[in-house]
Order: structure tokens, then C-alpha cells, then sequence
């Protein structure tokens, strides 16, 4: 059995959306939600949409994820911030996928520090830290100015390559015992996290992703997965 180095950390980092929320994204369904009170209206969401298609053109996709949120260009932070209690309630915590979910108070237990890392809208991560009882996590940084979102993204975007630079940054001096460490994602985007860690695990794998964690013996999690049964801790 191996065993943590002393002094080192042992973490278990989790994606959030089509990992522990299945089959959609908490950004998804917020549009939809939105859409629903009529905060948003569908006319609205496409004329969003021109911004980061003529940013992805003209700069490249580095410079267009920054404006993924453009739809909420303009509306009043406290209007969606009263709404995220409810918006979860109706949304989010009825599409967890739940044996991935009782992975964390075992891992907790075992004594490994619990992230969430996403890209998600920051304002979410708060009370879904609480939901999952994690220890610390970030997401995207919604633009505010003068009491409404700009509909910009600041600082690092949470994918591919970006989800190592924030991991790190949040980390900050921890010294991590990677090997001994947990990571969980669904997408072939989370190949750079993922690579870092001694035990990764796919959930809900793309074919592509399920082919690459095949070929690296990586973790592959779906429905069938019992953590009492197929989790390993170290």
C-alpha cells in the first residue's frame, strides 16, 4: 500500500459540471432557469451569442471563453444572486450524480482535503462547497460593474491547461503528495488535471476520453459505480 509522504497533503480534486452534477452543466442550466423568470429571453441569448463567436474569430477560443457569460451582460447582480438558493434547489441538487457525491465524506474521513474546480460561474461555488461539504474551490470570475454583470470572465478561465494554473494558484505553498492523490472528470478537456494526479478517475467518459483512460488505467466511473466497492483509497 503506499503511503503519503509526511508533511505532503493528500487532495481530492472534483470537476462539477457532467461529474458531480450529471448530464448537464450548472451554466446550462442556469440559461434555462433564467430563461424560465424571464430574466432572459431566448431573442436575448442569441444576440449574446455574437460577442464570443466574433472574439473566437478574430482572437482565437483563448480569448473568446472570456465572454461565455455574455448573456448576463447588464443584469443586476442582486437579482441573480437572490435567485441561486432557489435556482439550485429546482436545478442542481436533483441532477447530482450521488455515488460520485459519497465519494467525498469517505475521502474526508481518510483525511484528504476536498476541491472543487470548475467552470462554473464563481457566485455558484459557495453554496456547493456547502452542499458537498468541500474544503475550498473555484470557478469562473463573473465581471461586475456598478452592480451588474459586464458579461466577462476575469482572470484564468477553469479548463484544459487554465484548470492546472488555478489549481496551483489556489494551492498556493501546500505540498501536495499528488501520487496519493484523487482527481475526478468527464471531459477529454480535463486530460491536463487529471494526468497530474497518481489516481484519476472519468466520469461518464466521452468515447474518446474512455479510449485514452483505457489505454493509461485511469479510473472509469458510471452508473454502476459503489464507491464502498470500487473506490480505492491509498
Amino acid at each position: 500500500m503506499n503511503r503519503s509522504r509526511p508533511g505532503k497533503t493528500r487532495i481530492a480534486v472534483f470537476d462539477v459540471d457532467e461529474t458531480l452534477i450529471a448530464g448537464t452543466s450548472a451554466e446550462v442550466q442556469l440559461i434555462h432557469f433564467l430563461r424560465d423568470r424571464k430574466i432572459i429571453t431566448w431573442a436575448t441569448l442569441a444576440r449574446s451569442l455574437g460577442r464570443p463567436l466574433k472574439t473566437l474569430i478574430c482572437s482565437g477560443w483563448e480569448a473568446a471563453v472570456h465572454w461565455k457569460s455574455y448573456y448576463l451582460k447588464g443584469i443586476p447582480v442582486r437579482t441573480v444572486y437572490d435567485l441561486v438558493p432557489e435556482f439550485l434547489e429546482e436545478r442542481i441538487y436533483p441532477n447530482v450524480f450521488r455515488p460520485l457525491a459519497e465519494t467525498i465524506p469517505v475521502l474526508k474521513r481518510a483525511g484528504y482535503t476536498v476541491y472543487l474546480l470548475t467552470g462554473t460561474l464563481d457566485f455558484l461555488l459557495p453554496p456547493l462547497m456547502a452542499h458537498f461539504d468541500a474544503d475550498d474551490g473555484t470557478g469562473s470570475h463573473a465581471g461586475v460593474a456598478g452592480g451588474a454583470f459586464t458579461g466577462r470572465i476575469l482572470g484564468t478561465h477553469p479548463y484544459y491547461r487554465g484548470k492546472v494554473t488555478v489549481l496551483r494558484r489556489m494551492l498556493g505553498d501546500i505540498d501536495v503528495d499528488f501520487v496519493n492523490s484523487f482527481a475526478f472528470g468527464d471531459s477529454v478537456a480535463d486530460k491536463p488535471l487529471l494526468s497530474l494526479f497518481g489516481h484519476p478517475y472519468t466520469v461518464h467518459p466521452s468515447r474518446l476520453l474512455r479510449k485514452y483512460a483505457e489505454k493509461c488505467g485511469w479510473g472509469i466511473l458510471d452508473h454502476s459505480f459503489d464507491p464502498g466497492r470500487d473506490l480505492i483509497i491509498p
